[in-house]
């Protein structure tokens, strides 16, 4: 099933902002260049400032239309999974929702500063990080700095509408700091830059498919497509190129390139899983190859199987496993 990353973020959580899961919070980061008396000379969000300061992108124009900002940014979250998909109306909606969420914080009142950003690249002399925002989960609410939002162009607002959204979706996938939502928001502020998440897909001979092994309502799916392999996926040196990783889609293409990989496999029903593929003749192997991807620079993937086992994927950021899949079957692409 093709996973449309905008419908997952709007109509789960704007049309349902309390949710079920870990209560936490998530912020926005601007980067705000004030002069000697403390006054506002500028301010971006962090995500457009870094894709601003990346030089492989061409950063949008504001339109000086917030609404119409903010639609741009969603068709480029649809063109980027191939889609052409876009409803006005709908999202015109959800944004007005989404702002009926948020409450106003004045001077002298300021947000806590989360410290929830991870990496950051170097600011420029007489600009600094700063709290936009914070969205607390427990509640729906969304808290913007109302100073700084006034300094930002209509496209900066509309990214950070749009950089909640995602954070608050990342967030259940235990991310920590906003550094995958950030790059969310670089990818659909572009309009170069991108490698689209299907890009040379019609050349992959398999569709395979994978679900995470914890609790039956917290599966996430895997899904990836097989270059330079037989149908049967008995082939050395195949590449895996990704469109969703335990349940979180990708805009940009993600690829795995194995070496020497040759597959032998048994479908089998498995009592809790459902369907999953055993290995067969294989022995044992365990290794861990770096996914290529605009996405993330720190993500990788363990491909384990072990002689009438599982095959097994597990998903690492920053060396540390973040999920582990069962592959649960491939298919002949048509």
């Amino acid at each position: 099933m093709k996973t449309r990353i905008c419908t997952a973020f709007l109509a789960i959580f704007i049309a349902t902002p309390v949710l079920a899961g870990p209560s936490s919070s998530g912020g926005g980061m601007a980067v705000v260049c004030r002069d000697g008396g403390g006054n506002i000379r500028s301010a971006r969000l962090l995500d457009v400032y870094e894709a601003e300061h990346d030089p492989t992108r061409t950063v949008l124009r504001a339109t000086n239309d917030f609404e119409e900002d903010y639609a741009r940014l969603v068709k480029n979250t649809y063109r980027l999974q191939g889609s052409n998909y876009f409803d006005s109306e709908s999202t015109a909606r959800n944004l007005r929702q989404f702002m009926g969420l948020v409450k106003w914080v004045e001077l002298p009142e300021e947000l806590p500063f989360l410290n929830d950003h991870g990496r950051t690249p170097v600011m420029l002399i007489g600009c600094n990080l700063e709290q936009l925002a914070v969205f607390y989960d427990e509640n729906g609410r969304v808290l913007i700095q109302s100073e700084i939002w006034r300094h930002l162009d209509t496209l900066n607002r509309a990214a950070l509408v749009q950089h909640e959204l995602f954070y608050r979706f990342e967030r259940m996938f235990r991310e920590t700091t906003s550094e995958s939502s950030r790059s969310y928001v670089r990818q659909i502020v572009s309009v170069q830059g991108n490698t689209p998440v299907q890009a040379g897909i019609e050349s992959a001979k398999l569709r395979c498919s994978a679900v995470t092994t914890g609790r039956s309502d917290q599966r996430q799916v895997t899904v990836f497509y097989v270059h330079q392999a037989a149908n049967d996926m008995e082939s050395e040196d195949v590449k895996f190129q990704f469109t969703q990783i335990a349940g979180r889609p990708l805009l940009v293409k993600g690829t795995v390139s194995i070496p020497d990989l040759i597959f032998e496999t048994r479908r089998v029903i498995d009592r809790t899983l459902g369907p999953v593929l055993i290995a067969e003749h294989l022995g044992r192997r365990v290794e861990t190859f770096p996914v290529i991807t605009q996405h993330r620079s720190d993500w990788e993937i363990r491909l384990k199987y072990v002689t009438g086992q599982p095959i097994m994927l597990t998903l690492l950021q920053g060396g540390q496993p973040l999920s582990e899949s069962v592959l649960t079957g491939c298919s002949a692409v048509q």
